[in-house]
């Protein structure tokens, strides 16, 4: 008897995808090699291990309008290492697209995008390495300022000193606003946290990542917490709130019925 074994994979979806690396950064040194990974990932948010995506990667110079050549290549594990050379100061304009099972083409989050190109000097030395002081340094203040926007996040949604919201209408508009104010950039810091748990990943070993593994794991449980917490509160504070339209409609439309009642008895008395 032969017992033979599949596998399934999920296909790659272009909104749970990202991309990372110092060449997609604000600033690089012309001249030299520079690389991004398209990180592909499936509906469910789970690293692909498998390759063969039709990922389109177009970089265009700003001011010639010249296509600027690039490989990509496909490692057969949901991740394709961009490579290119930009052999002049300028500034460039990055497009990831995917084309999907049914042929439409797709933008990765993030992109386009735009990275400066300068002189190389001393200074920048090793500026377009995916283990350079430019991802290390990123990779801290990324994550500091994630941990920073998570504290407001929490604050912004902490209501248990405001024991009256479910009875003030200002105070739900107040916690909506607030909370409609620290959700604007959800989608930005929500592909941050991708970034740097696959720069993470790859760059563990360096002493001056120490500690940030934990730190970026932790942010990473505790946005999902959040994004659960916000969700619910939400849907709550709508409904608290169309309660209220309601009432006030109600009352509204009380106070025109007993006016047009009163109007009635003046015009029949006349």
């Amino acid at each position: 008897m032969t017992k033979t074994s599949f596998s399934f994979f999920l296909d790659t979806l272009c909104e749970k995808s990202c991309a990372y690396g110092p060449g997609i950064h604000n600033v690089q040194n012309s001249g030299e090699d520079t690389i991004f990974i398209i990180n592909a990932r499936d509906e469910e948010g789970g690293n692909r291990n498998s390759g063969r995506d039709n990922w389109k990667v177009k970089i265009i110079d700003k001011a010639t309008k010249e296509e600027i050549p690039c490989s990509i290549h496909d490692n057969d594990n949901g991740n394709y290492d961009v490579h290119y050379v930009v052999d002049r100061c300028t500034t460039v304009s990055i497009d990831v697209k995917i084309s999907d099972s049914e042929g439409l083409e797709k933008t990765l989050s993030g992109f386009p995008t735009e990275v400066k190109f300068e002189e190389p000097t001393e200074e920048t030395k090793g500026l377009n390495s995916l283990e350079g002081a430019l991802i290390v340094n990123y990779i801290k203040e990324k994550t500091d300022e994630i941990q920073e926007f998570i504290a407001a996040k929490k604050k912004a949604l902490n209501i248990e000193e405001r024991s009256d919201y479910t009875s003030n209408v200002h105070t739900l508009l107040d916690i909506k606003q607030n909370f409609n104010k620290v959700s604007e950039k959800d989608k930005d810091y929500e592909r941050n946290l991708d970034q740097l748990y696959e720069y993470i990943v790859r760059l563990t070993h360096k002493k001056e990542l120490k500690g940030y593994d934990s730190k970026i794991k932790e942010s990473q449980r505790e946005w999902v917490k959040l994004t659960k917490h916000a969700e619910k509160l939400k849907k709550d504070i709508d409904g608290l709130i169309n309660s209220e339209k309601e009432k006030n409609n109600q009352a509204i439309q009380t106070f025109e019925d007993d006016l047009k009642s009163e109007q009635k008895k003046i015009m029949d008395e006349a």
